[in-house]
Protein backbone atom coordinates (compact mmCIF):
# COMPACT_ATOMS: atom_id res chain seq x y z
CA UNK A 1 0.00 0.00 0.00
CA UNK A 2 1.53 3.56 -0.84
CA UNK A 3 1.86 6.01 1.84
CA UNK A 4 -1.14 8.66 2.57
CA UNK A 5 0.10 11.89 1.24
CA UNK A 6 1.11 14.90 3.99
CA UNK A 7 -0.44 17.66 4.00
CA UNK A 8 -0.90 20.01 0.92
CA UNK A 9 0.43 23.67 0.34
CA UNK A 10 -0.19 25.64 -2.33
CA UNK A 11 1.95 29.02 -2.50
CA UNK A 12 0.88 32.47 -4.64
CA UNK A 13 3.75 34.50 -4.71
CA UNK A 14 5.20 36.47 -7.91
CA UNK A 15 9.03 37.40 -8.56
CA UNK A 16 10.08 39.65 -11.12
CA UNK A 17 12.50 42.74 -12.17
CA UNK A 18 10.40 45.25 -10.28
CA UNK A 19 9.32 43.03 -7.29
CA UNK A 20 12.20 41.16 -6.89
CA UNK A 21 13.08 37.44 -5.70
CA UNK A 22 12.64 38.15 -1.46
CA UNK A 23 8.58 36.96 -1.79
CA UNK A 24 9.86 33.90 -3.40
CA UNK A 25 12.70 32.87 -1.29
CA UNK A 26 10.92 33.62 2.35
CA UNK A 27 8.66 31.27 0.71
CA UNK A 28 10.42 28.62 -0.33
CA UNK A 29 11.71 28.61 3.12
CA UNK A 30 8.53 28.03 5.04
CA UNK A 31 8.19 25.30 1.48
CA UNK A 32 11.35 23.22 2.54
CA UNK A 33 9.94 23.39 6.63
CA UNK A 34 6.81 22.22 5.12
CA UNK A 35 8.47 18.99 3.07
CA UNK A 36 10.66 18.33 6.07
CA UNK A 37 7.65 17.71 8.35
CA UNK A 38 6.11 15.33 5.27
CA UNK A 39 3.95 17.21 3.38
CA UNK A 40 3.63 18.49 -0.18
CA UNK A 41 3.89 22.06 -2.16
CA UNK A 42 2.80 23.68 -5.25
CA UNK A 43 3.88 26.84 -6.40
CA UNK A 44 1.77 28.99 -8.35
CA UNK A 45 3.04 32.34 -9.81
CA UNK A 46 1.92 34.61 -13.07
CA UNK A 47 5.24 35.62 -13.97
CA UNK A 48 7.71 32.13 -13.91
CA UNK A 49 11.27 32.06 -14.96
CA UNK A 50 13.07 28.77 -15.72
CA UNK A 51 15.91 29.89 -13.23
CA UNK A 52 13.02 30.16 -10.38
CA UNK A 53 10.82 27.18 -11.45
CA UNK A 54 13.79 25.01 -11.37
CA UNK A 55 14.97 26.00 -8.02
CA UNK A 56 11.51 25.29 -7.10
CA UNK A 57 11.65 21.76 -8.65
CA UNK A 58 15.13 21.05 -6.82
CA UNK A 59 13.31 21.59 -3.38
CA UNK A 60 11.05 18.91 -3.99
CA UNK A 61 7.88 21.17 -5.24
CA UNK A 62 6.08 21.75 -8.32
CA UNK A 63 5.11 24.85 -10.02
CA UNK A 64 2.33 26.20 -12.73
CA UNK A 65 1.64 29.25 -13.87
CA UNK A 66 -1.65 31.33 -13.25
CA UNK A 67 -3.28 33.29 -16.16
CA UNK A 68 -5.32 36.33 -14.01
CA UNK A 69 -3.72 39.41 -13.63
CA UNK A 70 -1.99 39.32 -10.31
CA UNK A 71 -4.10 40.26 -7.80
CA UNK A 72 -7.68 40.74 -9.85
CA UNK A 73 -10.84 38.41 -8.59
CA UNK A 74 -9.46 36.27 -11.31
CA UNK A 75 -6.40 35.39 -9.82
CA UNK A 76 -7.71 34.35 -6.85
CA UNK A 77 -10.72 32.70 -8.51
CA UNK A 78 -8.04 30.05 -10.32
CA UNK A 79 -6.01 29.74 -7.15
CA UNK A 80 -8.99 28.50 -5.16
CA UNK A 81 -9.51 26.55 -8.15
CA UNK A 82 -6.19 25.01 -8.23
CA UNK A 83 -6.12 24.58 -4.48
CA UNK A 84 -9.42 22.44 -4.80
CA UNK A 85 -8.31 20.22 -7.36
CA UNK A 86 -5.22 19.91 -5.36
CA UNK A 87 -6.80 19.10 -2.38
CA UNK A 88 -4.84 21.64 -0.47
CA UNK A 89 -4.98 21.69 3.16
CA UNK A 90 -3.36 25.98 3.03
CA UNK A 91 -3.59 28.42 0.73
CA UNK A 92 -0.04 30.64 1.45
CA UNK A 93 0.41 33.99 -0.67
CA UNK A 94 3.15 36.20 -0.71
CA UNK A 95 2.87 39.97 -2.49
CA UNK A 96 1.71 43.20 -1.75
CA UNK A 97 -1.32 42.76 -4.42
CA UNK A 98 -3.32 40.63 -2.36
CA UNK A 99 -5.24 43.09 -0.94
CA UNK A 100 -8.71 42.72 0.99
CA UNK A 101 -10.73 41.51 -1.54
CA UNK A 102 -8.54 38.57 -2.60
CA UNK A 103 -8.17 37.74 0.99
CA UNK A 104 -11.86 37.38 1.40
CA UNK A 105 -12.43 35.29 -1.71
CA UNK A 106 -9.70 32.97 -0.27
CA UNK A 107 -11.40 32.51 2.84
CA UNK A 108 -15.00 32.30 1.46
CA UNK A 109 -13.35 29.58 -1.14
CA UNK A 110 -10.95 27.75 0.14
CA UNK A 111 -10.41 27.81 4.15
CA UNK A 112 -7.27 27.96 5.56
CA UNK A 113 -4.73 30.61 4.34
CA UNK A 114 -1.80 32.86 5.36
CA UNK A 115 -0.55 35.85 4.33
CA UNK A 116 2.58 37.45 4.61
CA UNK A 117 2.97 40.79 5.09
CA UNK A 118 5.42 43.39 5.40
CA UNK A 119 4.01 46.70 6.60
CA UNK A 120 -0.09 46.15 6.35
CA UNK A 121 -0.43 47.36 2.85
CA UNK A 122 -3.80 45.26 3.22
CA UNK A 123 -6.47 47.56 5.04
CA UNK A 124 -8.43 44.70 6.19
CA UNK A 125 -7.27 41.08 7.12
CA UNK A 126 -9.71 38.00 6.59
CA UNK A 127 -7.06 35.14 6.60
CA UNK A 128 -6.76 32.71 9.52
CA UNK A 129 -2.75 33.98 9.76
CA UNK A 130 -0.97 36.69 9.48
CA UNK A 131 2.63 36.30 9.13
CA UNK A 132 4.62 39.90 9.41
CA UNK A 133 8.26 38.59 10.62
CA UNK A 134 9.80 41.85 10.64
CA UNK A 135 11.58 43.66 14.01
CA UNK A 136 8.72 46.48 13.64
CA UNK A 137 5.65 44.33 13.45
CA UNK A 138 3.14 45.39 15.80
CA UNK A 139 -0.81 44.93 15.96
CA UNK A 140 -1.49 48.17 15.27
CA UNK A 141 -0.75 47.22 11.19
CA UNK A 142 -3.65 44.63 11.67
CA UNK A 143 -6.00 46.77 13.93
CA UNK A 144 -8.60 45.87 11.01
CA UNK A 145 -8.98 42.25 10.64
CA UNK A 146 -11.52 39.22 11.60
CA UNK A 147 -12.10 38.35 15.35
CA UNK A 148 -10.34 34.85 14.24
CA UNK A 149 -7.22 36.06 12.84
CA UNK A 150 -4.25 35.63 14.16
CA UNK A 151 -1.01 37.62 14.15
CA UNK A 152 2.75 35.53 13.92
CA UNK A 153 5.23 38.94 14.59
CA UNK A 154 8.50 39.38 14.69
CA UNK A 155 11.64 37.86 14.24
CA UNK A 156 11.04 34.55 15.85
CA UNK A 157 9.59 33.71 12.70
CA UNK A 158 11.85 34.78 10.02
CA UNK A 159 11.64 32.60 7.37
CA UNK A 160 15.77 31.62 6.89
CA UNK A 161 16.02 28.91 4.21
CA UNK A 162 17.34 25.54 5.62
CA UNK A 163 20.79 25.87 3.69
CA UNK A 164 21.78 28.06 6.70
CA UNK A 165 20.78 26.29 9.54
CA UNK A 166 24.04 24.43 9.62
CA UNK A 167 26.12 27.49 10.01
CA UNK A 168 23.77 28.45 13.21
CA UNK A 169 27.37 27.53 15.71
CA UNK A 170 29.49 29.14 13.35
CA UNK A 171 32.25 31.76 14.84
CA UNK A 172 33.09 34.72 12.76
CA UNK A 173 36.22 35.64 12.72
CA UNK A 174 36.52 39.86 12.12
CA UNK A 175 39.77 40.88 10.88
CA UNK A 176 41.45 43.88 11.93
CA UNK A 177 39.89 45.61 8.34
CA UNK A 178 37.83 44.46 6.23
CA UNK A 179 39.27 43.61 3.20
CA UNK A 180 36.12 40.32 1.00
CA UNK A 181 32.97 42.26 0.30
CA UNK A 182 29.81 41.31 -0.67
CA UNK A 183 27.07 43.39 -2.83
CA UNK A 184 24.02 42.00 -2.95
CA UNK A 185 20.92 44.36 -3.50
CA UNK A 186 18.27 42.33 -4.49
CA UNK A 187 16.66 39.77 -6.51
CA UNK A 188 15.80 42.95 -9.10
CA UNK A 189 18.50 45.59 -8.14
CA UNK A 190 15.99 48.12 -8.60
CA UNK A 191 17.33 51.83 -9.18
CA UNK A 192 20.55 49.32 -10.62
CA UNK A 193 21.67 50.41 -6.94
CA UNK A 194 24.86 47.61 -7.68
CA UNK A 195 26.41 50.17 -9.84
CA UNK A 196 26.65 52.36 -7.48
CA UNK A 197 27.92 50.61 -5.08
CA UNK A 198 30.33 49.32 -7.23
CA UNK A 199 31.52 52.90 -8.53
CA UNK A 200 31.76 53.48 -4.39
CA UNK A 201 34.15 51.09 -4.09
CA UNK A 202 36.45 51.95 -6.76
CA UNK A 203 36.95 55.42 -4.95
CA UNK A 204 38.40 53.30 -2.01
CA UNK A 205 41.81 54.31 -1.57
CA UNK A 206 42.99 50.13 -0.75
CA UNK A 207 44.61 47.87 -3.02
CA UNK A 208 44.08 44.34 -1.17
CA UNK A 209 39.88 44.71 -1.73
CA UNK A 210 38.77 41.69 -2.99
CA UNK A 211 34.88 42.03 -4.57
CA UNK A 212 31.95 39.96 -5.49
CA UNK A 213 28.94 41.18 -6.57
CA UNK A 214 25.63 39.40 -6.91
CA UNK A 215 23.26 39.77 -9.45
CA UNK A 216 19.38 37.92 -9.36
CA UNK A 217 17.74 36.06 -11.48
CA UNK A 218 15.55 39.32 -12.40
CA UNK A 219 17.83 42.27 -12.68
CA UNK A 220 18.22 44.01 -15.55
CA UNK A 221 21.37 45.79 -15.65
CA UNK A 222 23.62 42.71 -15.94
CA UNK A 223 25.86 43.17 -18.93
CA UNK A 224 26.23 47.39 -17.93
CA UNK A 225 27.55 45.63 -13.92
CA UNK A 226 29.79 43.20 -15.67
CA UNK A 227 31.70 46.33 -17.77
CA UNK A 228 31.85 48.16 -14.22
CA UNK A 229 33.48 45.19 -13.21
CA UNK A 230 36.11 44.60 -15.59
CA UNK A 231 36.79 48.80 -14.91
CA UNK A 232 36.94 48.81 -11.42
CA UNK A 233 40.13 49.12 -9.18
CA UNK A 234 39.64 46.26 -7.47
CA UNK A 235 39.22 42.47 -8.64
CA UNK A 236 35.46 42.12 -8.33
CA UNK A 237 33.57 38.95 -9.26
CA UNK A 238 30.22 38.98 -11.00
CA UNK A 239 28.19 36.01 -9.56
CA UNK A 240 24.36 35.36 -10.84
CA UNK A 241 22.43 32.34 -10.10
CA UNK A 242 23.62 31.87 -6.68
CA UNK A 243 22.57 28.47 -4.61
CA UNK A 244 25.37 28.82 -1.75
CA UNK A 245 24.63 32.30 -0.25
CA UNK A 246 25.51 31.20 3.21
CA UNK A 247 29.17 30.23 1.74
CA UNK A 248 29.24 33.38 0.42
CA UNK A 249 28.80 35.33 3.52
CA UNK A 250 30.84 33.27 5.06
CA UNK A 251 33.73 34.73 2.69
CA UNK A 252 32.83 38.14 3.26
CA UNK A 253 33.99 40.34 6.33
CA UNK A 254 31.57 43.13 4.89
CA UNK A 255 27.92 42.74 2.85
CA UNK A 256 26.76 46.23 1.19
CA UNK A 257 22.84 45.14 0.79
CA UNK A 258 18.82 45.77 -0.19
CA UNK A 259 16.79 46.83 2.78
CA UNK A 260 14.83 43.56 2.27
CA UNK A 261 14.31 40.03 3.80
CA UNK A 262 17.87 39.08 2.64
CA UNK A 263 19.35 41.61 5.74
CA UNK A 264 17.90 38.67 8.19
CA UNK A 265 20.21 36.41 6.40
CA UNK A 266 23.08 38.42 6.61
CA UNK A 267 22.26 39.05 10.42
CA UNK A 268 22.25 35.46 11.08
CA UNK A 269 25.16 34.93 9.45
CA UNK A 270 26.59 37.67 11.61
CA UNK A 271 27.91 39.77 8.88
CA UNK A 272 28.28 43.10 9.34
CA UNK A 273 26.91 45.54 6.65
CA UNK A 274 25.85 48.85 5.38
CA UNK A 275 22.28 48.97 3.97
CA UNK A 276 21.14 51.26 0.55
CA UNK A 277 17.56 51.60 0.18
CA UNK A 278 16.14 50.53 -3.14
CA UNK A 279 12.22 50.69 -2.69
CA UNK A 280 9.73 52.14 0.16
CA UNK A 281 9.29 49.08 1.85
CA UNK A 282 12.52 48.87 2.61
CA UNK A 283 12.42 51.72 4.67
CA UNK A 284 11.10 50.63 7.77
CA UNK A 285 13.70 47.44 8.43
CA UNK A 286 16.86 49.34 7.16
CA UNK A 287 15.99 52.06 10.25
CA UNK A 288 15.00 49.39 12.43
CA UNK A 289 18.05 47.35 11.91
CA UNK A 290 20.02 51.05 12.20
CA UNK A 291 18.33 51.95 15.59
CA UNK A 292 19.62 48.64 16.81
CA UNK A 293 23.27 49.24 16.25
CA UNK A 294 22.44 45.76 13.59
CA UNK A 295 23.51 47.54 10.23
CA UNK A 296 24.44 51.12 8.94
CA UNK A 297 21.68 52.62 7.25
CA UNK A 298 23.62 54.48 4.03
CA UNK A 299 19.69 55.74 3.17
CA UNK A 300 18.34 55.78 -0.49
CA UNK A 301 20.55 54.95 -3.61
CA UNK A 302 19.05 58.21 -5.59
CA UNK A 303 20.26 60.38 -2.58
CA UNK A 304 23.88 58.83 -2.48
CA UNK A 305 27.03 59.83 -4.46
CA UNK A 306 29.41 57.60 -4.85
CA UNK A 307 31.46 59.35 -2.47
CA UNK A 308 29.34 59.58 0.11
CA UNK A 309 28.57 55.99 -0.21
CA UNK A 310 32.68 55.26 0.01
CA UNK A 311 33.06 57.23 2.48
CA UNK A 312 30.97 55.09 5.20
CA UNK A 313 31.98 51.91 3.74
CA UNK A 314 35.87 52.72 4.15
CA UNK A 315 34.40 53.53 7.75
CA UNK A 316 33.02 50.39 8.26
CA UNK A 317 36.52 48.80 6.96
CA UNK A 318 38.57 50.37 9.37
CA UNK A 319 36.81 50.28 12.54
CA UNK A 320 36.88 46.66 13.57
CA UNK A 321 35.83 47.16 17.29
CA UNK A 322 32.34 48.18 15.52
CA UNK A 323 32.01 45.51 13.13
CA UNK A 324 32.52 42.88 16.20
CA UNK A 325 29.97 44.93 17.99
CA UNK A 326 27.47 44.57 15.17
CA UNK A 327 27.81 40.81 14.29
CA UNK A 328 27.48 39.90 18.28
CA UNK A 329 23.76 42.16 18.11
CA UNK A 330 23.04 40.54 14.19
CA UNK A 331 23.62 36.57 15.80
CA UNK A 332 21.21 37.55 18.91
CA UNK A 333 18.59 38.39 16.33
CA UNK A 334 17.03 35.36 15.39
CA UNK A 335 17.37 31.43 16.29
CA UNK A 336 16.98 30.37 12.11
CA UNK A 337 14.18 27.97 13.15
CA UNK A 338 11.18 30.69 11.82
CA UNK A 339 9.92 28.63 9.01
CA UNK A 340 10.04 24.84 10.96
CA UNK A 341 7.84 27.05 13.65
CA UNK A 342 5.16 28.63 11.26
CA UNK A 343 5.15 25.02 9.56
CA UNK A 344 4.98 23.25 12.62
CA UNK A 345 1.66 25.94 13.98
CA UNK A 346 0.10 25.07 10.40
CA UNK A 347 0.13 21.41 10.69
CA UNK A 348 -1.54 21.59 14.10
CA UNK A 349 2.16 20.04 16.24
CA UNK A 350 5.64 20.71 16.41
CA UNK A 351 7.49 22.92 18.70
CA UNK A 352 4.38 24.55 19.57
CA UNK A 353 1.04 22.79 20.11
CA UNK A 354 -1.17 26.53 19.69
CA UNK A 355 -0.89 29.42 18.28
CA UNK A 356 0.58 32.38 20.40
CA UNK A 357 -1.73 34.83 21.57
CA UNK A 358 -2.19 37.88 19.27
CA UNK A 359 0.22 40.70 20.51
CA UNK A 360 3.46 42.05 19.42
CA UNK A 361 6.25 40.11 19.28
CA UNK A 362 10.00 40.81 18.89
Amino acid sequence: MSAEPGPRLLVRTDWGSRIGTGHVMRCLALAQAWIARGGEVSFLTATPSEEMRLRILGEGASCARISGRPGSPDDARETVTVSRQNRTDWIVVDGYHFREEYQHALKTGHGKSLLIDDYGHAGHYSTDLVLNQNLYASTGLYASRDPDTELLLGPRYVLLRKEFLPWKEWTRTIPRIAKNILVSLGGGDQGDATALVLRALQEIPRHDLEIRAIIGPSGTHGEMIRGLAKENGHPVEVLSDVTDMPGLMAWADLAISGGGSSCYEIAFMGLPGCIVITAENQVPLATSLADLGISVNAGWYHSCTSSSLAGQILNLMEHQRYRREMSTRQRRLLDGMGASRVAGLMMGGGEEKSLPQTGDEG
